[in-house]
């Protein structure tokens, strides 16, 4: 074997024992999830996003854009009503809202720092439900988004 097949087995071998630093199905879970968003979008408007002909930014279509304010209003609404007063933990099968509600809040917790910021200056009730409840989400829609 020369010195670069050897170089190559060598990597090879590195390679395949490296474990992965995130969680193989908790990524299939948020790609799923993320599936159900554009199963969504694209049944609002299948052109859910336009370009602009001068800045080439591509933004939501009137019909998308008239969803997200709704489904934002709806979170907002859900915050304040629905997780007022209830107790510390993860949300319950039942707590948990309508998917138009789950894109804006899964938006929010993936934005770390705004959402820390958000919980403590106007929706603390967000702070006490812990991780976003991926698994019950996925469970409740795979069958509906899976194709």
């Amino acid at each position: 074997m020369d010195q670069r097949e050897s170089k190559l087995v060598e990597f090879d071998e590195k390679f395949r024992s490296i474990q992965p630093s995130f969680d193989l199905p908790v990524v299939k879970g948020h790609l799923i999830f993320l599936k159900a968003f554009v199963c969504t979008a694209e049944a609002i408007d299948h052109d859910f996003a336009v370009k602009d002909p001068d800045t080439g930014v591509k933004s939501p279509s009137p019909p998308m854009h008239a969803f997200l304010s709704k489904a934002v209003h709806r979170y907002h609404v859900w915050v304040t009503k629905a997780l007022q007063g209830r107790p510390d933990g993860p949300l319950a099968l039942n707590e948990i809202p309508p998917l138009d509600v789950l894109f804006i809040l899964h938006a929010h917790m993936i934005a770390p720092s705004r959402f820390d910021e958000d919980v403590s200056l106007h929706f603390p009730e967000l702070g006490n439900i812990g991780q976003f409840p991926l698994s019950d989400v996925v469970c409740a829609f795979i069958s509906r988004f899976r194709h």
